[in-house]
């Protein structure tokens, strides 16, 4: 023991023996900056000019930095090397943000030496949000449609005949000497400047009026649910589900159970199929969430014209987590929505039926024979809308999910199906509501079906 000590002593000396100590450079000089041309105002989507002396008479000069401040947030910066004194231009971005006010942002100025030593002036800069003498809206086929002021504070509009469904974007002229041309289309489901991604417009009549605002980046005609845009699928988990892509639309929102869901931009809803597993009616463009607290995928389906649901965790569909959270996923025979006949969920996965969450890991789905129901069923709880996790009907060693029944309507069989008990059919035109329980954990999950 005594000699492992004494080799860490040794250790230890010659490490700090060997060790050299690190000393910030001393910072030296006199950087100065003198204006030449820097700016004093300009417009959102501007590149600012400018031009700065800049001289040290003792240390050699390393950068000239340009930062623009919207408060205490830095948007946009440019640097340029400084070999030596003398004069040095550029330009600085000004970004098109939406919801951005007109005001005064901070224009920093900042000149580095080669031992760091800076120089810094702040200086305010005006900014305010151009008004342009019209908007272009390029469509996907290529033409173009002209907005012009609304006299609504920065929006502009057409009005004319145009096609149901159409796709584009927007974009704006120069503005000014310092302007830029700016485009306005769809990122990550969102407008954003500097975008050619198509924005989706929609409308159940052919004359309506295509709106643009510059300032909150509201569009339309768009079908809206709490204000959130309504997306076209495009591509994921909704290939088979009955149609074309651009047949379906969606908008991810956050709802609360018994909040009312407004719908914008869209038909009476009286002339929709409504799942009542998530919802009731309230109005003709009003529903009533039933369902758990949390992040849904609201969906349009233009084939067979009904509105349903999906949870949301994050950004993707819900799985059953390993605590009995999340939801469960409805996948195979004799049930459809909103027509079993029409569009029966059989064994097609991206065609999966998210069960609504009810509270205390418990979750619902109704079916009614003759509408979404067949009177006689073969179907399967799994964890995701796909193959991969899901519930059998048999013990087992390898951890895998089990449910039961005390049901006299149905059974589940050893791989997890669930049938009609024997001798029994459902009734025509009765409800039956199917009730998940999962609050004593995957292995221990039951299964309760009440006919209404």
């Amino acid at each position: 023991m005594k000699q492992g000590i004494f080799i860490l002593t040794v250790f230890a000396l010659v490490f700090t023996a060997c060790r050299k100590e690190y000393h910030e450079p001393e910072q030296k000089g006199n950087p100065v900056i003198t204006p030449v041309n820097i700016p004093q105002s300009g417009h959102f989507g501007d590149s600012l000019p400018f031009t700065a002396g800049v001289s040290d008479s003792e240390i050699a000069l390393s950068q000239l930095k340009l930062q623009l401040l919207f408060g205490e947030t830095e948007v946009s910066e440019f640097i340029v090397r400084t070999k030596e004194a003398g004069n040095y231009s550029g330009k600085i971005f000004v970004p098109f943000l939406k919801n951005i006010p007109n005001g005064t942002a901070t224009l920093r100025v900042t000149l580095q030496n080669i031992t760091t030593k800076t120089t810094v002036s702040d200086l305010p800069l005006p900014l305010t949000r151009p008004q342009f003498p019209y908007i272009t809206l390029v469509m996907e086929d290529g033409d173009t449609a002209r907005l012009l002021p609304t006299g609504n504070d920065n929006e502009y509009g057409i009005t004319g005949t145009f096609p149901l469904k159409i796709k584009g974007y927007f974009k704006a002229p120069k503005a000014g000497t310092d302007g830029n041309e700016i485009t306005f289309g769809v990122e990550g489901g969102q407008v954003e400047q500097n975008s050619t991604g198509f924005i989706d417009f929609s409308s159940l009549v052919a004359d309506y009026t295509v709106v643009f605002n510059t300032y909150s980046y509201h569009y339309g005609p768009a079908v809206r649910i709490n204000d959130v845009p309504m997306v076209q699928i495009v591509s994921g988990p909704y290939a088979n589900t009955g149609g074309v892509y651009e047949e379906q639309y969606y908008a991810d929102v956050v709802l609360s159970q018994d909040e009312s869901v407004v719908f914008d931009d869209f038909e009476d809803l009286d002339n929709w199929w409504i799942d009542p597993d998530f919802f009731s009616r309230e109005s003709k463009t009003t529903l009533i969430f039933k369902a758990q607290a949390g992040k849904y995928r609201i969906l349009a389906n233009f084939v067979h014209h009904y509105i349903y649901a999906e949870l949301m965790q994050d950004n993707d569909l819900a799985v059953t987590s390993s605590d009995g959270g999340g939801t469960v996923w409805v996948i195979g025979e004799g049930i459809g929505k909103p027509s079993v006949t029409a569009n029966e969920t059989s064994w097609t996965t991206e065609k999966g039926l998210c069960m609504a969450p009810i509270g205390d890991k418990k979750y619902r789905i109704t079916g009614t024979v003759g509408e979404t129901l067949k009177p006689t069923i073969n179907f399967k709880f799994f964890y995701q809308k796909g193959w991969g996790g899901e519930l059998y009907g048999s013990e087992n060693t390898d951890g895998k999910g089990i449910i039961s029944t005390a049901s006299t309507l149905v059974e589940v069989a050893l791989d997890g199906n669930i049938k009609n008990a024997a001798g029994q059919t459902f009734k025509n035109d009765s409800t039956y509501v199917f009730i998940v329980d999962l609050s004593d954990g995957l292995t221990s999950a039951k299964l309760t079906v009440e006919q209404n």
